[in-house]
């Protein structure tokens, strides 16, 4: 019933004390290493995409808007037609990691670099890292 990447169906209820619907399209957020912004996953429009907020719940933008302005990275490609999801900081705080289906369908580990806004897969196509929910 839930989505890829939605973490809230994964994780019992009774484990955070908070009840969310299946459908609810967010993820676990992962907090920057400097504790300044934070990154999730979230539904719109029939796609997962990760967004980054300041700390503060300000300021949300998309992953992508986010390199490209802060970053001053032009012609980026980060966010596709395919679902982003599981966001995790580097902890030199010089980039995120994310999970996203490959050509072939199979889940894989991607890296976005926040200077250059160059995405490289970290997991080899092929090896199927979907995620517990879809086993």
């Amino acid at each position: 019933g839930g989505r890829a990447g939605d973490a809230s169906p994964a994780i019992p209820a009774p484990t955070l004390g908070l009840v969310l619907p299946a459908t609810a399209g967010i993820s676990q957020p992962s907090w920057s290493p400097d504790g300044s912004m934070i990154a999730f996953a979230r539904e719109a429009g029939g796609d997962i995409d990760i967004y980054v907020v300041e700390s503060d719940g300000s300021n949300a933008q998309s992953l992508e808007d986010y390199v490209d302005s802060v970053y001053s990275v032009t012609n980026s490609d980060i966010t596709t037609a395919d679902d982003e999801f599981c966001p995790f900081w580097l902890e030199d705080g010089s980039g995120l990691a994310y999970v996203k289906p490959d050509t072939g369908g199979d889940y894989q580990i991607y890296k976005v670099d926040f200077a250059s806004g160059d995405v490289e897969p970290l997991t080899a196509t092929g090896d199927n890292l979907s995620p517990a929910s879809e086993r």
